[in-house]
């Protein structure tokens, strides 16, 4: 097991979290620590916004590894073909789009904002760029707004 530190280098990049085995948490390793959580520290969102935004990560990873992963989400079709000999795709991939398909359709326009930020963890000022916005606040209202949309599900 490694406990090596992060570089200086890449600490002024990224905030880290340490080793922690205790009570409450049992982490062997550094941890970097991600904008979701940076979020419900700060009180943005709740429990329920960051669970929600987790299974969305993992949905959006499982549906997309591989050979699927090299696609935009719109040149994925999700029919009776998926499953063709050679495609590649297991039965697990396509429940995934499945799901994708159907948080898609109830996010709207507020899918692609989800997945920049919690799968691609672009940039707020990145994401301003995407949609047209001078300002980073509105990006994370809205992004507040999708995740929010998310743990209703």
């Amino acid at each position: 097991m490694s406990n090596a530190s992060p570089t200086a280098e890449r600490q002024t990049h990224d905030q880290f979290e340490p080793p922690a085995v205790d009570q409450t948490a049992f982490r062997p390793t550094w941890r970097k620590q991600d904008r979701l959580q940076k979020m419900f520290e700060a009180g943005a969102i709740t429990v329920a916004e960051l669970r929600a935004a987790e299974v969305f990560r993992a949905t959006y990873e499982t549906a997309f590894k591989g050979t699927l992963r090299a696609r935009p989400w719109d040149a994925v079709y999700i029919d009776r073909y998926c499953r063709r000999p050679g495609s590649g795709m297991t039965q697990h991939q396509a429940d995934a789009l499945r799901r994708l398909q159907t948080i898609a359709t109830a996010l709207g326009g507020l899918f692609p904002l989800a997945a920049w930020v919690v799968v691609d963890e672009l940039p707020w000022t990145e994401i301003a760029r995407r949609l047209a916005l001078g300002d980073c606040r509105t990006c994370k209202k809205w992004t507040v707004a999708a995740l929010s949309a998310l743990a209703a599900m």
